[in-house]
């Protein structure tokens, strides 16, 4: 698979880190805290197949810190309201880029076709799911522990 129009197009590797029970993560972080763009959280019963039920960006920000904020920890209230019976898990990641350096704006949309393409029935991201505006094209590779995501995404025009 090959992305045409190549001044145009970004290719991101973004490796996931093993998920990490929410409640530990605040209190002690993770070694990833620093070097992760995006985070997602999950949910596991027992030994079901994750939910995911948020997914984030951290352009000049930590993971720790922003789920401090005031706007997460209300979905972590709602999610223990909602979702007793699961255990919350945070899944850091790191970008790792064929091309340029990172900027605010690929983050930005690389989180949108995060989010768009996972949409699901538990996700409680509101943003970014009713369209989207990216002009560029992206093939985006998810390694590591990216379950319950997609391994592979592709945005724009390709030929094979």
């Amino acid at each position: 698979m090959e992305l045409l129009f190549e001044e145009t197009s970004y290719i991101y590797n973004i490796k996931w880190h093993r998920p990490v029970l929410y409640d530990k993560f605040i209190k002690e972080g993770s070694e990833h805290d620093y070097d992760s763009y995006f985070y997602m959280i999950i949910g596991r019963y027992g030994k079901s197949y994750p939910k995911l039920f948020y997914i984030g960006k951290t352009y000049r920000q930590v993971v720790s810190v922003r789920l401090t904020q005031k706007d997460h920890v209300a979905r972590y209230k709602f999610l223990c309201k909602e979702y007793p019976r699961h255990k919350l898990y945070v899944v850091c990641s790191e970008i790792i880029m064929e091309d340029t350096q990172i900027r605010s704006r690929r983050v930005d949309e690389v989180e949108t076709l995060l989010i768009y393409s996972n949409d699901c029935e538990t996700l409680i991201n509101k943003s970014k799911l009713i369209y989207i505006t990216n002009k560029d094209q992206y093939m985006i590779r998810n390694s590591g522990h990216y379950k319950p995501l997609h391994k592979n995404l592709f945005y724009g025009v390709t030929s094979f």
